[in-house]
């Protein structure tokens, strides 16, 4: 009993001997069995004259951007492409990469995909329209790519150029619709200044400070001739009279003929003329057709001496007759103060008078009546109204029209502008064919001449 106990003891000093022991090893001693192990790769590695990407220890294969050493670099096939100038995205951003890294100070242009992109501080900006040089041309860039179906105007550095098939044309001349509004370029951008004539699709436009005037009515000069404009655009149609400067030119196929006489003539009704009668003296009840009416144009000299225009008109029956006596009457140095359309007095006959204006046609009805009147018709002229008033017999007593023509009444006076049997007015008139109203026996209307 005494051995066991005695080997039992020396067991228990055994085991605590040695917990004792392992209890003081050092612990590096334990984990010296580690520190052989090499950590797993994982970035840019210059292996055998490459640069090679690691990603968890092995050759990533994949598309992508890696910084290293404050650059970014291009990685394709596991190692950075030298060579490559491309286009990559990352992060949500299209970045150039030029020769294997990106390039943060491009600006400029990169195919990729078939389609060329607008790089700005190296990256593709998808919001940008504007222009771009690249190999000597000028690019139009809509939204971050060229447009090359692009027909339009882009605004660069403060001008307006024109871009045909998504280039700058500097040799264009033409006009394009931006907006709502017709612009005329020259030389390939916007001519703000310039006023003329332009050709597109085969019509010739009227140009003003840059832009097409489709409202102008006007004349304008191009390549030696005179050109009539009717909304915007020569009308070769046209045969007409137009007022530009305030003479009177004669239009043949849109051109100005300046071998017509612009001073006396007679022609249709221009539009701008008819516009003028129309709800006036042309009536809306008018029953006599504008094509049987005519525009006629005189001098005539004023009581101040001067050369006046004049404008009557009158029924396409008279017309040569009218042409003829206001020509001799100019000739002669006859004065008639003023003989101008009795529209510019609203078609209101006393007013026209009182003015002693000379006039013709006035569409209305004899008082009373169906009957066109004379003037109606535009077949009687009225002469220096003022001085030769209508003196008609209403109710057994003398009217005097116009009302502050009384002083003129009384014939057997000698007094300036009174026509009688001796005045030249008079003469003309009748030896045309004309009867004169103070022949009258029962109203005398001096100042009327009717045929």
């Amino acid at each position: 009993m005494k051995h066991f106990i005695k080997e039992f003891l020396i067991s228990i000093m055994f085991i605590s001997i040695m917990c004792i022991s392992i209890s003081i090893i050092p612990r590096s001693a334990v984990t010296d069995t580690f520190a052989d192990e090499t950590p797993l790769k994982n970035g840019l590695y210059h292996e055998d004259s490459s640069w090679n990407y690691y990603l968890d220890g092995k050759i990533d294969n994949t598309k992508t951007l890696v910084k290293y050493n404050g650059s970014w670099w291009f990685v394709h096939d596991g190692k950075i492409d030298f060579k490559s100038n491309t286009l990559i995205k990352y992060n949500g951003s299209w970045w150039h990469v030029h020769n294997g890294r990106v390039d943060f100070n491009s600006n400029t242009l990169i195919k990729y995909n078939g389609s060329w992109w607008f790089v700005e501080n190296g990256r593709v900006n998808f919001n940008k329209t504007t222009l771009i040089k690249y190999n000597g041309y000028w690019f139009y860039v809509h939204d971050g790519r060229v447009d090359f179906s692009a027909h339009t105007l882009c605004k660069y550095n403060g001008t307006w150029w024109f871009i045909n098939n998504g280039i700058v044309d500097f040799k264009a001349q033409t006009v394009i619709k931006y907006g709502s509004t017709w612009y005329y370029v020259n030389n390939g951008r916007v001519s703000w200044n310039s006023t003329g004539l332009c050709k597109y699709n085969d019509s010739w436009w009227y140009i003003q400070n840059g832009r097409i005037d489709f409202n102008a009515a006007t004349l304008c000069k191009y390549n030696g001739s005179w050109w009539f404009v009717d909304s915007g655009r020569v009308d070769f149609s046209a045969n007409t009279i137009y007022k530009y400067n305030g003479i009177w030119w004669h239009i043949e196929n849109g051109r100005v003929n300046f071998n017509k006489s612009s001073d006396f003539f007679i022609s249709e009704i221009p539009d701008m003329i008819f516009n003028k009668m129309y709800g006036k003296s042309y009536k809306a009840d008018c029953t006599v057709s504008r094509s049987d009416l005519r525009y006629v144009h005189i001098l005539n000299v004023g009581f101040d001496g001067q050369t006046h225009e004049g404008e009557l008109v009158v029924n396409k029956q008279i017309d040569d007759d009218v042409l003829d006596i206001f020509t001799e009457l100019y000739k002669a140095g006859y004065q008639i103060e003023k003989v101008r359309l009795i529209d510019e007095y609203d078609a209101d006959d006393n007013a026209s008078m009182s003015d002693n204006n000379t006039s013709s046609f006035n569409f209305r009805f004899v008082p009373h009546t169906t009957k066109i009147s004379k003037h109606g018709k535009g077949m009687a002229i009225d002469i220096n109204t003022l001085y030769n008033p209508y003196t008609p017999r209403v109710n057994g007593k003398i009217s005097v029209e116009p009302a502050n023509a009384t002083p003129y009444v009384d014939r057997e006076q000698d007094f300036p502008h009174k026509i009688d049997h001796n005045d030249l007015c008079y003469k003309l008139f009748t030896e045309h064919g004309f009867t004169w109203g103070g022949d009258w026996i029962n109203s005398k209307d001096y100042q009327h001449f009717e045929k």
